[in-house]
């Protein structure tokens, strides 16, 4: 399995990215919404992991929850230190 590891949350500045029919916002370091999430493979509050199409998205941090979650969408809130794909 590929990984790819960005963002450090060096600024407080929204990131928005499409993927794959997929879409996530970034707020900061805070809060993350993903739409088109598959389910939810792994949840801690260190780690969050979903499938969203053809890859996984796996969010880091410290005190992570989910906060939001219907059919295709959540929402995460915590400290994220890291967001990591895999192909």
């Amino acid at each position: 399995m590929k990984k790819n590891k960005i963002f450090d949350f060096l600024n407080n500045s929204p990131a928005k990215f499409a993927i794959a029919q997929s879409y996530f916002e970034v707020n900061g370091n805070q809060e993350a919404r993903i739409e088109g999430c598959r389910r939810v493979l792994e949840y801690d509050e260190e780690k969050i992991r979903i499938s969203v199409k053809s890859m996984s998205l796996c969010f880091n941090g410290r005190n992570l929850k989910i906060k939001l979650l219907n059919t295709d969408s959540l929402l995460i809130q915590g400290f994220i230190k890291s967001i990591e794909f895999h192909l």
